[in-house]
């Protein structure tokens, strides 16, 4: 350690001990450092530094606790003696304070601790804190002591003793604190701060102006300013603690107590309305103190809290946003955690897009051929993912507290919420007490989207299971969908697979492959082409990468001439565009009121050529549309095919997705000669109101 710094680890080993190094005092300098002659302006700069210090002495000193104890004098000038700064100034006005409060005693021993630590520092001598600490406990034990007749003022000296000690150290702390060198305040700190006021507002309490009391002015001014810049409950607490010191200052008022914490309390939970409710809280305080003590319910205490409430508003928003980020600790907290999130999330995004300009690098070296289109394909899926990861994350802490007390008031257990905004979009996260089902979960999904005032979903792609639920928007369009499903009369598994999720980034998939022949086999192949799609597209990858990698994957398997049919239906939810893709699929219907609108299948099966053609086409689809796609045995059922298949469709009422394919299976599968494996899906659009 360095010559003339003073440490927690020197002040630990030299706690009993006198120390030589860190003095600060305006008139003297510390070892090693060149003392010069401080010119005129600097002499009336320090003197003008001092003058709060001495008034600020002078009225703390003035305070009597009752039982006629006056330990605050001493305990403050402890405090500016271990902080080695205008300890001339606090002794000087801590002295006359006591002296013109008639406390002689207290005087002396300020007088004496001041003429100790000025012969000290001629001596460049410094006291420990502990040892500063101990001596004004003594001193203020030591002369009342002498002249204590009776039991009573005998302990009365002896807690006069002990509430000095505790006082110094805790003003100490309160004179350390540099708000505006800090970023955050502990709550100790907060607390010190708060009593270090109290001295002076105790010396204030006997005073009256035009009949309104400067003190409890300014203790409500206390309690309004925690209270909106703090929480519900920073402004409690400040109010408790002010309103315990003017208690002891003045022992017939002990409804202070329970009134300033009440007026703290509220102007914190109204906070989230602004200056303006928690000035409005700050009346209704007021009004319900009443009930403890009928001088609240008075002229003077509304002019008063008037007063709190016309400072609060006056008061620069600037200086406001500094206030309340150094007293809303749990907030800045998570802003920091959230600014660490997305530095993170950036650094993914930067190191994910040069992953993708490498696959875009290698893909373009050995373009055309197949193993090009793979790199390729990776290189989109890493660029979609660098752009999802790189979105910024925002902590809405008022939304995720409105989630919280609204599935209390529904009696839903939960261990948390967390609300917070991903690239300007809303997510909320809540952790469950034991696995849910699907209905309590839909009841959590309501009551967060009744918190927030606008619909919410559980978003796909995120991770969900029995003990977590993740929220965001809902969609404006909304997917029913039904299935039926039967096997050729050759028996076995039926060859067809079929598939409809919602997929990350407001998409929803629907699919249908029918693998070549019947039974195990062809179930095999149409089941490894449509798992295969449906993790290609959970990846990331866009709908034509993913097709042409489960064409490649298909190509390669040594399983002789085995292929598939794949039919796909991609319905953005946020704009209600379908996007159809077909590859050696039959076509696909779309029923619009009484219209049938087709679209066309055709091109190769998946697994037979490496350069795949896909039949595409978009359409915008309107609310109450319903899009049916089916396997080839389902039109190969009847001789008409088609024709027959558009006509059902059209006659078939299909309000109820699932009833309507299992009705129209059934017609198929009836009047077919030789049944083939049949798979329908039905699916209808809605636009949420």
């Amino acid at each position: 350690m360095q010559s003339g710094s003073y440490g927690e680890q020197t002040r630990g080993k030299r706690i009993w001990s006198l120390k030589r190094e860190g003095l600060k005092s305006w008139a003297f300098v510390p070892p090693g450092q060149k003392e010069e002659a401080p010119g005129f302006f600097s002499r009336v700069l320090s003197l003008w530094k001092g003058l709060p210090i001495f008034a600020l002495c002078f009225i703390t000193a003035a305070s009597r606790l009752t039982g006629d104890l006056s330990p605050l004098g001493p305990a403050i000038m402890a405090s500016y003696m271990m902080s080695g700064e205008y300890v001339l100034f606090a002794g000087l006005g801590a002295a006359l304070g006591a002296f013109f409060a008639g406390a002689s005693a207290q005087a002396l021993v300020i007088l004496a601790l001041l003429g100790l630590y000025l012969g000290l520092a001629l001596c460049k001598i410094r006291l420990s804190d502990l040892s500063v600490i101990l001596l004004a406990g003594l001193l203020t034990l030591l002369l009342p002591l002498s002249s204590a007749q009776t039991p009573y003022e005998m302990f009365l000296a002896g807690a006069g003793a002990l509430i000095t000690m505790v006082l110094a150290r805790i003003y100490s702390a309160a004179l350390s604190v540099r708000w505006r060198e800090r970023e955050i305040l502990s709550a100790e700190e907060i607390a010190s701060l708060c009593l270090l006021l109290a001295g002076p507002l105790l010396a204030l309490r006997p005073y009256t102006l035009f009949g309104l009391s400067p003190s409890e002015a300014l203790m409500l001014l206390v309690c309004l300013f925690a209270g909106a810049l703090g929480g519900a409950g920073m402004g409690a607490a400040a109010g408790a603690m002010l309103g315990s010191a003017a208690y002891l200052g003045q022992a017939p008022s002990p409804h202070l107590f329970g009134g300033l914490a009440l007026c703290g309390l509220l102007c914190g939970i109204f906070s989230r309305l602004g200056r303006w409710g928690s000035a409005a809280a700050l009346f209704l305080g007021v009004l319900l103190a009443s009930a403890l003590n009928e001088s609240w319910f008075s002229l003077p205490m509304f002019i008063e809290a008037g007063f709190a409430a016309l400072c609060l508003l006056l008061v620069p928003k600037k200086l406001l946003q500094e206030l309340s980020a150094h007293l809303k600790r749990d907030e800045r907290a998570q802003k920091d955690v959230s600014v660490v999130e997305n530095n993170v999330r950036a650094e993914i995004r930067a190191r994910l897009e040069r992953y993708a300009e490498h696959y875009f690098s290698m893909a373009r070296i050995i373009n055309p051929r197949a193993v090009g289109r793979q790199y390729s394909a990776v290189g989109t899926a890493l660029m979609a993912m660098a752009e999802e990861s790189g979105r910024e994350v925002k902590l809405e802490t008022d939304k995720a507290l409105l989630v919280s007390e609204e599935i209390d008031r529904q009696g839903l257990a939960n261990l948390g919420v967390r609300a917070q905004s991903v690239g300007g979009e809303l997510r909320i996260g809540i952790r469950l007490r034991r696995n849910a089902d699907e209905a309590f979960r839909e009841k959590l999904a309501a009551a967060a989207a009744r918190a927030v005032g606008q619909p919410l979903r559980e978003l796909p792609g995120t991770i969900n299971d029995e003990r977590s639920l993740t929220l965001g928007p809902a969609t404006r369009y909304s997917v029913l969908v039904g299935c039926a499903q039967k096997e050729s009369e050759n028996g076995g598994p039926c060859g067809d697979s079929h598939l409809f999720c919602e997929l990350p980034g407001n998409g929803y998939l629907l699919a249908i492959s029918d693998g070549m022949g019947h039974g195990l086999r062809a179930y095999e192949e149409s089941r490894a082409a449509i798992e295969l799609l449906e993790d290609y597209l959970l990846a990331g990858f866009d709908p034509d990468s993913a097709i042409l990698g489960v064409n490649d994957v298909l190509l390669r398997r040594a399983r002789g001439d085995m292929f598939a049919t794949m039919d796909i239906g991609l319905i953005d939810l946020g704009t209600g565009k379908l996007k159809a893709l077909k590859i050696g699929a039959c076509g696909s219907y779309i029923k619009r009121g009484r219209q049938v609108l087709p679209l066309r299948g055709g091109a190769l099966p998946m697994g037979i050529v490496e350069k795949l053609a896909p039949i595409e086409g978009e359409t915008q689809l309107l609310d109450g549309d319903v899009l049916v796609l089916t396997s080839d045995g389902v039109p190969d059922s009847r001789e008409k095919g088609e024709e027959w298949l558009m006509e059902r469709i059209a006659a078939l009422p299909l309000r109820d997705p699932a009833q309507a394919a299992r009705q129209l299976l059934d017609e198929a599968y009836a009047g077919a000669k030789h049944p083939d494996d049949m798979t329908i899906l039905v699916a209808r659009v809605f636009q949420r109101r």
